[in-house]
C-alpha cells in the first residue's frame, strides 16, 4: 500500500510533464518563409509596372528669358530688330483696345508685343481677330523657319494643346451686340506653345480666305 501511495506522485508529475510540452508545441509561433528568404524577387505589382513603363516624362529644353528694355523718354518697350532672315509682319493698329495687331482683312492676330516678342519660357497669349462677315471656321497651324519646332495650340478651358486649331463659325463667335467693335469682330483666345525662341509663321485660314502671320521671339 505504501508502494503504491509514493509513486502516485511520480506519475502524477510525469504526466503534467508531458502536457505541459505537448502545449508548448502546440503554441509555438509558425515560422512563414518570405519570398526575399528564399532569394526568389517578388512579383511586381500592374501600379508598379505600369509606372515603370512610364517612366519619367522628358521636360522640355528651358531657355534665358528675354530682357526688355524701356525708352526712358517715354517708358515704351524698345524691341530687338529680328534677324535678317526673319521679315515679320507689318504692325498696325486694327484692334488698339487689344494691342498690336498684324494681318489684314478679314483676320488679324494681336497681341501685347507683336510682331517681336520676348521669350518666357511659358504660353503666349494671343487674340485672334475674324470679321463677322467671314464665313467658315478658322484654321491655325505654325511652323518655326529657321530651326525645328512646330507651334500648338490651345484655347482657354480646352483639353490640351494641338498642331492644329479648328474653330467651327469662327465670326459668330461672341455677342455682337455687346459693342459697336464686337458688332464688326470676333475675338478668339488663343494660348501658343512654342518650343523654342527663332523665326515663328503662322497660318490662319477662315473659308477660302488664308493669311500668314511672321513674328520674331527673341531672348
Amino acid at each position: 500500500m505504501r508502494s503504491r501511495l509514493h509513486h502516485r506522485p511520480v506519475r502524477a508529475a510525469i504526466v503534467g510533464f508531458a502536457l505541459l510540452f505537448a502545449t508548448n508545441v502546440g503554441c509555438a509561433p509558425t515560422t512563414t518563409t518570405t519570398a526575399s528568404d528564399t532569394g526568389t524577387p517578388t512579383p511586381r505589382t500592374r501600379a508598379a509596372q505600369t509606372a515603370a513603363a512610364v517612366g519619367t516624362p522628358t521636360l522640355l529644353p528651358r531657355f534665358p528669358t528675354s530682357v526688355v528694355y524701356l525708352d526712358p523718354a517715354n517708358g515704351q518697350p524698345v524691341w530687338p530688330t529680328p534677324p535678317s532672315g526673319c521679315t515679320v509682319s507689318p504692325a498696325s493698329n486694327q484692334r488698339p483696345d487689344l494691342g498690336t495687331t498684324i494681318g489684314e482683312s478679314p483676320i488679324w492676330m494681336a497681341g501685347a508685343a507683336l510682331p517681336i516678342i520676348p521669350w518666357r519660357n511659358e504660353f503666349v497669349r494671343s487674340i485672334w481677330v475674324i470679321e463677322r462677315s467671314a464665313e467658315g471656321e478658322l484654321i491655325l497651324s505654325g511652323k518655326r523657319t529657321d530651326g525645328d519646332g512646330t507651334a500648338r495650340f490651345i484655347r482657354p478651358g480646352a483639353g490640351r494643346p494641338s498642331d492644329q486649331l479648328r474653330v467651327p463659325s469662327a465670326s459668330r463667335i461672341g455677342a455682337a451686340t455687346e459693342s459697336p467693335t464686337a458688332a464688326q469682330y470676333a475675338d478668339i483666345p488663343v494660348f501658343l506653345e512654342l518650343s523654342s525662341p527663332g523665326c515663328w509663321e503662322f497660318k490662319a485660314r477662315v473659308g477660302s480666305v488664308e493669311r500668314t502671320f511672321t513674328v520674331h521671339v527673341y531672348n
